[in-house]
């Protein structure tokens, strides 16, 4: 009698196995796909592509991608994208007691005079080389050219960061922001929080890197080599970044606020992440609430084609660097020995760097030169 019960209720497990087949194959494949998740990573890079370069980076039938993956031996995952967004995210990885590269591999080897870096670790390698496949075409064959424009083939490059892996980047009152700057010769910036693609936590910072090819590449390798050493204590789960790169597509934005009190439907789906992040200090001003600064200097009028430039080359570069708006005006005739220079920018009071500052101090330096 007590058999009889067992094999019935036996079978009604099976049956009800059964029925869920279909499901349990389709969530199976999905983890079999990101069995990745349970290892622990050591690296992780997420750098922007606009959405019409993606071709570059995903080629015919995913070729150009697969074929990154086994020469550089990262871990790579091209986000979905998000409609009406204009960039994609590309998750580039590798594990905790991997290997790293061999002198030979790490040392890269580049023939268009970009610069030769030795990768600290495989996701290094496949950032650079996603890199290059983004902004190959607009790169215009540079070569040493002392005559071509200095913004004639500028090139961007934009990567998200944790909001607690920041610091070191920027560094006590922006000291290591502006050692790379100068180091690299490259316009860097931490963007304030309302710049964030749809396609980044809310407790992302996005930095972006501008300037010569060669320059952005080497500021990018210099930014991610500090990244590579200076971990987070805790990484986020690989499965919540990833589904994060395009959950926003299913948030109505009128919404979030309602969508943070729901339960969840998935339990491995984790809360929304809080609108401030860890690394932030100081009076929490809500992310909209910025104020115009702005500074008024003269410059002597035979000094002020070194702060301009050859056909405003060198303000085009310092806004582009800093983020400031520039303006230079003639006043009155009376006093026509000098021009007036006006630089603005708007700013969250919370925030340690001032645009408009750092604007300052790099048309000074201009000066000086």
């Amino acid at each position: 009698m007590d058999y009889d019960k067992s094999r019935r209720s036996n079978s009604k497990k099976r049956t009800h196995s059964n029925s869920d087949d279909g499901k349990r194959k389709r969530l199976n494949t999905r983890h079999d796909d990101t069995s990745m998740f349970s290892e622990p990573i050591e690296t992780i890079y997420r750098i922007l592509c606009p959405v019409k370069k993606i071709g570059s980076v995903l080629g015919r039938g995913g070729d150009i991608v697969k074929a990154l993956r086994e020469e550089t031996k990262a871990k790579i995952r091209v986000a979905d994208s998000i409609p009406g967004a204009d960039e994609r995210v590309i998750i580039i990885f590798n594990y905790q007691n991997e290997p790293e590269p061999t002198d030979e591999a790490a040392e890269e080897k580049n023939s268009d005079g970009l610069g030769n870096f030795k990768s600290h670790c495989f996701a290094q390698d496949a950032l650079l080389k996603i890199h290059d496949k983004i902004v190959s075409d607009e790169i215009h064959d540079e070569v040493a050219n002392d005559e071509k424009s200095e913004s004639a083939d500028d090139v961007t490059a934009r990567i998200l960061v944790q909001g607690n892996q920041v610091g070191c980047l920027l560094g006590k009152g922006g000291s290591i922001i502006q050692q790379l700057r100068s180091n690299t010769g490259a316009g860097i910036r931490v963007l304030p929080s309302e710049n964030l693609p749809q396609c980044a936590l809310k407790s992302d910072e996005l930095v972006q890197i501008s300037g010569a090819p060669s320059l952005v590449r080497k500021a990018l390798y210099e930014i991610s080599t500090r990244l590579h050493q200076h971990p987070r204590k805790e990484n986020r789960p690989l499965e919540e970044i990833i589904d994060a790169s395009t959950q926003r597509k299913r948030e109505s934005p009128t919404l979030q606020h309602e969508y943070s009190m729901l339960p969840h439907l998935h339990s491995d789906h984790t809360p929304p992440i809080p609108l401030l992040d860890p690394y932030r200090s100081g009076p929490q001003y809500p992310v909209t609430e910025t104020e115009e600064f702005s500074i008024r200097i003269l410059c002597a009028s035979e000094l002020i084609g070194s702060v301009i430039g050859k056909s405003g080359a060198n303000v085009r570069r310092v806004e582009q660097q800093t983020g400031a708006r520039i303006k230079v005006q003639e006043i009155d005739k009376d006093a026509s020995g000098e021009r007036l220079i006006i630089i603005s920018s708007n700013e969250i009071p919370a925030e340690p760097i001032s645009p408009a500052i750092e604007a300052l101090i790099l048309l000074h330096d201009k000066v000086e030169k």
